[in-house]
């Protein structure tokens, strides 16, 4: 057997895989193969503020302030809701989860920029509100 015959071979029988297997390039490039799992709601934006399970505000009017932050008009749902939602501490440490009150889907990624008080005028801006679809 000689050199050129292996070679031959070789390419042969990655062909036949080639075509049997699924085309990894191809397989990159199929949005139906892609997982979309990440986006952000559509206008008139409405979300659900929660800490520990239980509803304390709701963000509204969305404003884009920068390619990934975010303004929301946060209103609180009573007055120690209030007290949760200009607490800092809790911002920092991302204890607040999201919901889409249409859907009830959850996001858990969404974290609280600029300076203290991140509350500030009934607004707050936020980065990375993205819900699973």
């Amino acid at each position: 057997m000689t050199l050129e015959f292996s070679i031959i071979s070789f390419g042969i029988v990655v062909g036949i895989f080639w075509l049997y297997s699924k085309n990894p390039i191809t397989a990159l490039s199929s949005d139906q193969e892609k997982p979309k799992n990440n986006e952000e709601l559509e206008d008139p934006f409405h979300v659900e503020v929660i800490y520990q399970e239980e509803v304390v505000a709701d963000l509204t009017d969305r404003k884009f302030v920068e390619m990934f932050w975010r303004e929301y008009r946060i209103t609180p749902r009573s007055e120690s809701s209030l007290k949760l939602i200009k607490n800092d501490d809790l911002w920092e440490q991302c204890l607040f989860k999201f919901r889409d009150p249409e859907t009830n889907r959850i996001c858990e990624t969404g974290f609280a920029g600029g300076t203290k008080p991140f509350m500030c005028e009934g607004k707050i801006q936020i980065r990375g509100l993205y819900f699973e679809r």
